[in-house]
């Protein structure tokens, strides 16, 4: 699963439009169990009640859900520019391969055995193991 920028965005908007925090927890703060969350304002003007688990998530979604977010955009600049890197090395091995074919399509009017010693025998045969040995 990706987040991508527009999600990433809509998380952001939503985490700036709550209450800033830090959020808190009172356990067991009712009879029959449940947990308060509170804002930490005074008086609570953001509290509400329910189980312990659920209570501790909501409270430290607050600062965590900000920071996550942070997290994915520093690594989405970092997967951008390995992009970039790879699409300029796709783009030269290409070339590369290109260039050898075309030098290996002149070599294969060459008839001389690679072990005549004849530079361009030795290059084409060479040059003919290389590329055999490459993934398409």
């Amino acid at each position: 699963m990706t987040v991508d920028r527009d999600a990433r965005t809509r998380l952001r908007a939503l985490c700036d439009k709550a209450a800033e925090g830090p959020w808190f927890v009172e356990h067991g703060a009712r009879a029959d169990g449940l947990s308060r969350v509170d804002d930490g304002r005074q008086h609570g003007l953001y509290s509400f009640y329910c189980e312990a688990h659920e209570a501790a998530f909501i409270a430290a979604s607050r600062e965590a859900v900000p920071e996550l977010l942070d997290m994915v955009d520093a690594q989405a600049k970092d997967v951008d520019i390995w992009k970039d890197k790879a699409k300029f090395r796709l783009a030269r091995a290409e070339r590369a391969e290109a260039a050898l074919q075309a030098w290996l399509d002149l070599g294969l009017g060459c008839t001389c055995k690679p072990d005549s010693g004849c530079a361009a025998a030795i290059v084409r045969e060479q040059t003919i193991a290389v590329l055999a040995e490459v993934p398409k």
